[in-house]
């Protein structure tokens, strides 16, 4: 009996063993992909090092493909206080990729305000022809700064 009890698990042990064996293995496995997920994002930061702060405030439209010239050229053209209305990207691109670079042009656009067409100082149309699918009858003529980026300053905005 005790030849016996001397070689049979004791279940501590037993269970120590179930635990220790996968993490063990999993490390392991996981090292070469956490050596790559870090030499990732050291080059990232790299790269990250060199943008002025200009290129880092585009750099998140710039990946989606945004227009980023385009924004910027609108931002300068708007005054402290004023609104404006940019209507959902039209075209053949994802919807989500239409998404984000709308999301990401009224992000560059702040501190103005996202408003309805009705209330806006300005028109953004980004992908569209003017009167092409929206309306712009109460602005006034619309500035190209590029094929089918426009926009189109209220006629009763100061």
């Amino acid at each position: 009996m005790a030849l016996a009890r001397r070689f049979a698990p004791e279940p501590r042990t037993s269970l120590a063993a179930v635990v220790v064996v996968p993490v063990v293995v999993a490390s392991l496995v996981a090292l070469p992909g956490l050596r790559s997920a870090l030499d990732e994002l050291g080059d990232a930061r790299e790269t990250n090092l060199r943008l002025t702060t200009g290129q880092a405030q585009v750099q998140g439209g710039a990946v989606y493909g945004a227009r980023t010239d385009f924004i910027d050229w609108v931002r300068a053209r708007m005054r402290a206080g004023d609104s404006y209305h940019l209507p959902p990207i039209p075209g053949r691109q994802p919807a989500a990729l239409r998404s984000a670079i709308r999301q990401w042009s009224t992000y560059q656009l702040t501190p103005h305000l996202l408003v309805g067409p009705g209330e806006a100082d300005w028109l953004i149309l980004y992908g569209r022809l003017p009167g092409a699918g929206f309306p712009t009858g109460s602005f006034g003529p619309p500035r190209k700064f590029d094929d089918g980026l426009y926009l189109l300053k209220r006629r009763d905005a100061g």
